[in-house]
């Protein structure tokens, strides 16, 4: 991620705002209120999953666990966590990450 440089990471998160605020907006014209935290989601779900599309055979250590937790374990886990909670905005972050990776550079 940190090889196409700082304006890659500035597209990735204007993208990712973008498409998670549309996504939010989507689901609240349609089912009502959400919560108002809910759309913060979509910048961070959008650089960790850059990471992931970039190498899904890496591993991750997070810091209450010493132990290396593989990538793919880590967007299952996120990705389910996200349909339980119905957490739209973070699907906008994910695709912004897989749309910055294999089509917009």
């Amino acid at each position: 991620m940190y090889m196409f440089g700082p304006v890659y990471i500035t597209k990735l998160v204007l993208l990712s705002m973008l498409l998670g605020s549309a996504l939010l907006l989507l689901q609240h014209s349609s089912s009502g209120m959400q919560r108002p935290f809910c759309g913060n989601d979509s910048i961070m779900r959008g650089l960790i999953f850059t990471i992931i599309f970039q190498n899904p055979t890496t591993s991750f250590y997070l810091l209450p666990f010493p132990i290396s937790i593989p990538a793919w374990a880590i967007a299952a886990l996120l990705l389910g966590l996200d349909f339980i909670s119905m957490n739209t905005a973070s699907f906008g972050g994910i695709s912004a990450s897989y749309l910055m990776l294999h089509y917009i550079r």
